[in-house]
């Protein structure tokens, strides 16, 4: 009884060597086809475990470059931005980065009228509590303002 179970066994490995071999899309093409088959709740989980699953020389076999993404990017100085907590990135161009960030720098800050440097220190400084901060009072009173408008 054990050689028929072995035998057996040995057909079923010679089986699957002759099965057709499916390549990285058609195997990820295979989990969604099942997750679509899932409830709504199930979907994401059914996704997970199925590519949890699959072959680790699915999942290896296509190596991606990073060092020449990268050094790309930076030839022709794309900004990588991380968009979400989840570590999603966003790639832009220079010219739309800088128009985005001085939308977002006009949309959160206002622009400071009539503001003196030197006149925000005296203030600063005076502001500090005398006894405990001496030390603080005289490194703060000692700093040098530099204008960054343009």
């Amino acid at each position: 009884m054990c050689r028929i179970l072995k035998s057996e066994t040995w057909r079923q490995i010679e089986l699957l060597k002759d099965s057709p071999k499916l390549d990285k899309v058609e195997a990820l093409s295979l989990v969604r086809a099942a997750a679509k088959k899932a409830t709504a709740p199930e979907a994401d989980r059914v996704v997970l475990e199925c590519i949890e699953a699959l072959p680790s020389k699915l999942a290896s076999s296509g190596r991606i470059n990073v060092r020449g993404i990268v050094s790309s990017l930076q030839e022709k100085n794309y900004k990588l931005l991380q968009s979400d907590k989840e570590g999603a990135f966003v790639v832009v161009h220079p010219d739309q980065y800088r128009l985005l960030s001085d939308k977002a720098l006009s949309e959160n800050f206002k622009e400071a009228e009539e503001f003196h440097p030197s006149k925000a220190k005296k203030v600063a400084v005076e502001a500090l509590p005398s006894p405990e901060s001496c030390l603080l009072k005289a490194r703060f009173a000692s700093l040098t303002w530099k204008s960054t408008s343009a």
